[in-house]
């Protein structure tokens, strides 16, 4: 869902460029989110295990902090990725790139 609501504000932050400029930046903040969700399941995963292991958390509170935790990376991760986007097409318009 967040990331539904990041590709709108996305979408409306590049209102203007042309589909040329766009193309990149919108395909850079398709595929870098979905590896980005990827790897953060997997160190969730990851994490909540070794909470258990290590110190001894009830699995209730260790999935559920290891899945806030890393859902709030994920948002932080995916807004520098629109960042990096809408700078990626702002010099593809201006011919850096």
């Amino acid at each position: 869902m967040l990331f539904f609501f990041l590709f709108l504000g996305m979408l409306m932050s590049m209102n203007g460029y042309s589909g040329k400029d766009a193309e990149p930046a919108i395909l850079i903040f398709i595929i870098v989110p979905v590896i980005i969700g990827l790897l953060t399941a997997v160190f969730s995963f990851i994490v909540c295990n070794f909470s258990q292991r290590k110190w001894r958390w009830n699995a209730f509170v260790s999935a559920l902090s290891s899945i806030i935790g890393f859902s709030i990376i994920n948002g932080v991760v995916n807004i520098i990725v629109i960042i990096i986007a809408i700078g990626i097409a702002e010099a593809k318009r201006k011919g850096g790139v």
